[in-house]
């Protein structure tokens, strides 16, 4: 497999796939919908913002430094999508451009990932999110879930000195369960089994950086996920159960750590980061850190793509630019979320030397 580079979209966020070949992006506040295929885009809404807030984001560093714009977004239903912008959850009808406010975020800007749970045994269809926010003394963390009226409940809660935080919720319908990867440190870092609507949690595997993980996809064969450390080499592997209970199994090491990733038909892409270890600097250092952490190999952001039947291989590399990990952000590339049936790959490139901040549209050979 091979991706080549089709077209650029500046200064743009790519947010969800809602057809085959269209999707929604955003531009600071403004939505529109997207046509890959035509390279063409149309207004759908604009979303609340005041005039200072509108005017940072049309200046790129400003909106890395204050993590604004529209950054996330998922498909709900066949007219309605959520988005999160500005701390706020909004949901909005893709026919007629309408929305509401449906929650305001209390603790941290966003998640990094919402998930649709549906058709699995046990689980009522519904819409869910773990919190994701700076916890270095282990509070309690809710899960939160929306019902189909549009209220959000919390279902699920870990105690006390258990999780740091919710890096994602995975639904699996080959194992009728939903796993929760958790993050960071210590016993912080694991991946945990859900049941019968969040009535059942229990940790799988937990305490190790091998168990820290972002991204997660599930497969007959089991749930391959990439781990997600600065400290240590990170990889691609398989989380299956055996007759001695559930193991992690290598796949293949990868460059950095994996904090975003997306599924195009049968094949699995997951982008590394360029980050450092910031936080052991001390109070004044860890904002002008420039140093990758010892799990980054080089000073660059990797595209991996492939599955589990034909492997996995980097198919493009984007260098970290000069600025700081914590003022600026991570090296990162991003993907829209829903589902991809195109035949092309779209990403987003943040803090990166070349195409900063704006979107990338490759065709998949």
């Amino acid at each position: 497999m091979q991706i080549s580079f089709r077209l650029k979209l500046s200064n743009t966020i790519p947010l969800c796939f809602i057809a085959n070949n269209e999707l929604l992006i955003s531009k600071s506040n403004i939505i529109y919908i997207y046509n890959i295929e035509r390279n063409s885009k149309r207004k759908l809404t604009t979303l609340p913002i005041n005039i200072y807030i509108a005017t940072i984001t049309r200046f790129r560093i400003l909106a890395r430094i204050f993590r604004l714009g529209v950054r996330y977004a998922i498909p709900i239903g066949d007219d309605k999508v959520l988005i999160v912008f500005n701390k706020k959850i909004y949901e909005l009808n893709i026919i007629d451009g309408s929305f509401f406010e449906t929650l305001d975020i209390k603790r941290g800007n966003r998640p990094l990932n919402i998930a649709n749970i549906k058709d699995i045994k046990g689980f009522t269809n519904a819409t869910c999110f773990g919190e994701y926010f700076f916890n270095p003394n282990k509070s309690p963390v809710h899960i939160y879930s929306r019902s189909s009226q549009s209220n959000w409940n919390i279902v699920y809660t870990f105690p006390k000195e258990t999780v740091d935080h919710v890096h994602a919720i995975i639904p699996d319908n080959y194992t009728n369960c939903v796993w929760i990867l958790t993050g960071d440190f210590e016993n912080g870092a694991g991946i945990w089994m859900a049941q019968d609507n969040f009535k059942v949690v229990k940790p799988i595997l937990v305490g190790k950086q091998i168990y820290r993980a972002c991204v997660a996809y599930p497969q007959k064969e089991g749930l391959i996920y990439a781990t997600d450390s600065q400290f240590e080499t990170n990889s691609i592997r398989l989380l299956k159960n055996t007759d001695k209970g559930w193991v992690s199994e290598l796949i293949c090491e990868i460059n950095g750590p994996a904090i975003y990733g997306c599924r195009v038909k049968d094949d699995i892409f997951i982008s590394t980061s360029v980050e450092g270890n910031s936080l052991s600097k001390g109070r004044l250092k860890m904002f002008l850190d420039r140093e990758p952490g010892p799990g980054v190999k080089d000073n660059k952001v990797h595209i991996v793509g492939g599955n589990i039947l034909k492997g996995f291989k980097t198919l493009k590399t984007n260098e970290k630019d000069f600025f700081p990990f914590l003022i600026f952000q991570f090296g990162v590339i991003a993907f829209p979320t829903g589902d991809n049936n195109s035949s092309s790959l779209i990403s987003f490139n943040i803090g990166l030397k070349n195409n900063d901040f704006d979107t990338e549209v490759f065709t998949i050979n």
